[in-house]
């Protein structure tokens, strides 16, 4: 399942700043940010609702239509020079990454603005992409690693906590030069640009095994709940909240997004509160797929004809 997966994810794009792993290009993009973002990269051009219509719109018809129709204040430098120092579509496609690298991590923007200095300085804007590279990378890795992550659910759905935990000291052993590595980049940007992005550190510091950890937390949702239904001890429930009180000890960045694992926690709660506690997994999923049922013409008319009759209430058409 592994080198199925591995096969298929070469072909997907988890994030923007991919496209500048290679260090030419990711000079090209500094290079882009240093010369133009003095007066373009403001707080209010990057406010989340401009930057989304930039995408939507496109951004080189964002440019042009600029172009046309320049705003009446002083038109920043990349306005002047388009089509001289640099051709619209090379300025297009710069300017497009990093807008779009942006949109992909707001939340870690947000934290970068709320903490920073360097944030007032459209022209440092790549201080941050640099570090979402690295997250980036990290995100790469971990996608890799999903076949294992999918195995450690099964066995703690399973109940097979023993195995799981087994599982999980062997992903921890075998990711960690990989999870030391990114610390050791992340420590080496810090010293670099003279700031630290908490929502970074955080994200890092899951080593690749914090997915696993909340599969378990997850996994004691449905058990707390049935010990709670049947009156039995409430084993179950006091190691849940034995987790969820070391999860929230942990801070994560501005708090713009909810975290993850709380969110992951409240749809099993959700699915689990759909479950009758005498039936099966699959009764009352809210995500159950419902095949189609095709009726024939006939049958239309003919259902049709029995709501009238019963004096059903509807409102198809005007009769």
């Amino acid at each position: 399942m592994l080198r199925c997966w591995l096969s298929h994810s070469r072909g997907v794009r988890l994030s923007v700043l991919e496209t500048v792993a290679d260090p030419q290009r990711w000079r090209r993009l500094k290079r882009f940010i240093e010369t133009y973002g003095g007066d373009l990269f403001t707080q209010q051009f990057m406010n989340l609702g401009n930057l989304r219509g930039i995408l939507h719109q496109g951004v080189r018809e964002y440019l042009e239509s600029l172009r046309e129709q320049p705003e009446p204040d002083e038109p920043f430098r990349l306005l002047t020079e388009l089509d001289t120092a640099i051709p619209l579509d090379e300025a297009a496609h710069w300017l497009g990454t990093a807008i779009e690298a942006v949109v992909e991590n707001y939340g870690e923007y947000v934290d970068y603005n709320s903490i920073t200095t360097q944030s007032d300085r459209g022209d440092m804007l790549y201080t941050l992409l640099d570090f979402l590279r690295l997250r980036a990378n990290y995100d790469r890795l971990a996608w890799n690693l999903q076949p294992v992550a999918i195995a450690h659910e099964t066995l703690v759905r399973c109940g097979r906590d023993g195995a799981a935990e087994i599982w999980r000291h062997a992903v921890a052993g075998r990711t960690a030069p990989m999870a030391n590595e990114h610390l050791k980049r992340f420590d080496t940007l810090c010293e670099t640009y003279g700031m630290r992005l908490p929502s970074i550190a955080e994200h890092l510091a899951e080593r690749f095994v914090r997915p696993l950890e909340i599969d378990r937390l997850c996994a004691l949702i449905r058990p707390a709940i049935d010990e709670l239904r049947e009156g039995r001890p409430p084993s179950a429930l006091r190691q849940l909240e034995e987790q969820v009180d070391r999860f929230t000890q942990e801070t994560l960045g501005a708090g713009f997004e909810l975290p993850s694992w709380l969110e992951t926690l409240e749809q099993e709660v959700e699915q689990a509160q759909w479950q009758a506690p005498d039936q099966d997994d699959e009764t009352l999923d809210p995500h159950i797929r419902i095949h189609q049922v095709r009726l024939s013409l006939a049958e239309v008319e003919r259902q049709l004809q029995q709501m009238l009759a019963e004096g059903t209430p509807w409102t198809f058409g005007e009769e």
